[in-house]
């Protein structure tokens, strides 16, 4: 068995791994399980089988999100990202790739 702290990919935390897969759906990305599914951890299971994020992978419009933004942070490390859907509306990414916590709004 690997350690717990490779309990997902090798060196991300939890929110880590929720943003990567996130992120992946937000771009219409291939999503691929390398891994095997019989030894999935909770935050496997919950981040891999997030129905609403898939949905968003999978919307039949097959477009990927783009950066549209940036909210007020330091270094442009607050992102806003928009992925157009199939039935007119959006899906909305908010993405800080700093190491630290920051608020980003949008109007």
């Amino acid at each position: 068995d690997p350690p717990v702290d490779f309990a997902h990919c090798p060196g991300q935390t939890d929110i880590e791994y929720r943003t990567e897969f996130s992120m992946w759906c937000l771009m219409a990305a291939p999503l691929i399980v390398a891994t095997d599914i019989r030894n999935l951890t909770d935050i496997m299971k919950e981040v891999l089988f997030n129905k609403e994020m898939i949905a968003i992978n999978q919307d039949p419009l097959g477009e990927g999100g783009n950066r549209i933004g940036f909210s007020d942070c330091p270094s442009k490390a607050c992102q806003i990202w928009s992925k157009d859907l199939s039935d007119g509306g959006k899906a909305i990414g908010l993405y800080n790739a700093d190491n630290v916590t920051h608020t980003i709004e949008i109007n």
